[in-house]
């Protein structure tokens, strides 16, 4: 047990926090984005045309993925530092159940919220919620994450962290 990096939430809160992201099942199967903003988190400070999508994320070199996954993942560690989070898991046969973790301490989340290779399918990435700020995180590909919000006010604490970790949100 000590060797987890999360932990089941009790069905109250599980019950609670269903009812304050009652969208969370259709954005995680990625069919709506219900009542909520979305924004994106990335390390681009502009959205890319076609062309410098291909010319930025056509074999990007291994050091410069390490660059942009640690400004990312600096953000998301950030983040869940300054509020509280939950981690999203699908769970169930067919993964159409959605439960809540706690993450057990600060290195199991570090190493929970470690962004996939830039390339890497949309099936392991992870999500998580952050109550007070009613917000949705969902972690992309091509070093774009993307935060559904139903509070404008958030975007201002969003853009706070990503200051601070080098990142953009669009």
């Amino acid at each position: 047990m000590a060797n987890r990096r999360f932990q089941n939430l009790d069905r109250k809160t599980q019950a609670n926090l269903i009812n304050c992201f009652p969208d969370l099942a259709a954005i995680a199967s990625n069919e709506s984005t219900g009542n909520y903003q979305q924004v994106a988190i990335t390390v681009y400070d502009h959205w890319l045309s076609e062309e410098e999508a291909y010319k930025e994320l056509n074999d990007v070199p291994i050091e410069k993925q390490k660059i942009n996954d640690a400004k990312l993942h600096s953000f998301v560690c950030s983040l869940t530092s300054s509020f509280e989070s939950y981690l999203v898991k699908r769970v169930g046969r067919y993964k159409q159940h959605i439960t809540f973790r706690a993450f057990t301490s600060t290195s199991a989340k570090n190493m929970t919220l470690s962004p996939l290779p830039y390339l890497a399918s949309c099936a392991h990435r992870f999500m998580f919620v952050i109550p007070s700020l009613k917000v949705i995180y969902v972690e992309g590909l091509d070093f774009t994450h993307h935060v559904y919000l139903k509070n404008q006010a958030s975007i201002g604490a969003l853009k706070a962290e990503a200051e601070k970790a080098g990142v953009y949100v669009l």
